[in-house]
């Protein structure tokens, strides 16, 4: 205010009786104090701070303590997705109507999470699939190419197979041989390809053919004490080989004169 304007100023507060305001005190502002995200307890960090302008390690720092962080992020950074993705299996489920991208990237963290993503398309059950073949199980009406995919990468999806076809029992036994029992009515071929991998597969082959029980005995004798009830034959021929056998094998339910026979090609093998 200039000096005539204050002269003026103070003839009208003459005039009308009115004393002259006071001055007014200038305001002094505190300075701004730093805040320590980390101090903050989660609901107040989202209080005090839009999670939309951080930084995507801060983003992503929020995440770790909180998954339901992420659904406050209007547009996240594909870092961010990634690492969200790979802490939460169920994290798709916090954005809406995620994408394409975001679905493929979500199942390449983690190939379980098709299970919450909703009419996956061709390319997803199949990144899903070849990443993880147990995964069959979360797709619905899946076709002969994708159960074959599924099971040659991990036997074991034979399990989610409703009509198990030789092909698809063939690829998951080459996968795995234990995988034969997760299949239904497998022919003789298919236990005689089991066995021949390992004989130890025999414990999971009900009734198991003289045929079999041999395979199984030729990839390792041992085998036989996971036999119920081996034939004679296989006995002779095991025992023959692997006399010691004969301590350690229980032979109560064998006819004394199978023992005799026994006994026999125990001395023989001394001998020799």
């Amino acid at each position: 205010m200039t000096r005539q304007n204050k002269i003026k100023e103070k003839l009208i507060y003459s005039i009308l009786g009115i004393a002259p305001k006071p001055p007014k005190e200038k305001v002094k502002l505190k300075p701004i104090k730093e805040i320590d995200i980390n101090l903050l307890s989660e609901t107040d960090q989202i209080k005090e701070i839009d999670i939309n302008l951080l930084s995507e390690t801060d983003q992503i720092g929020l995440i770790a303590k909180n998954k339901y962080n992420l659904s406050k992020i209007k547009k996240p950074s594909i870092k961010v997705l990634n690492a969200a993705f790979s802490m939460f299996i169920d994290a798709i489920c916090l954005i809406q109507n995620p994408s394409q991208e975001i679905q493929l990237l979500a199942v390449k963290c983690k190939p379980a999470t098709i299970k919450w993503i909703k009419n996956p398309s061709k390319e997803i059950k199949e990144e899903a699939i070849k990443k993880n073949g147990l995964c069959l199980q979360y797709v619905e009406n899946a076709s002969p190419e994708l159960e074959l995919m599924a099971v040659k990468n991990h036997g074991e999806a034979i399990r989610y197979v409703k009509k198990q076809t030789k092909e698809l029992k063939l690829a998951s036994i080459k996968e795995n041989p234990y995988n034969i029992q997760y299949m239904k009515n497998s022919s003789q071929e298919l236990k005689l390809i089991a066995v021949e991998i390992d004989g130890d597969v025999i414990a999971y082959i009900k009734n198991p053919s003289e045929e079999v029980q041999l395979k199984a005995m030729e990839n390792n004798p041992s085998s036989i004490y996971l036999i119920q009830k081996p034939t004679q034959k296989v006995i002779l021929e095991v025992f023959a080989q692997n006399p010691e056998f004969i301590e350690d094998y229980h032979l109560w339910n064998q006819p004394v004169s199978f023992l005799k026979k026994l006994n026999r090609l125990k001395t023989i093998k001394d001998v020799l």
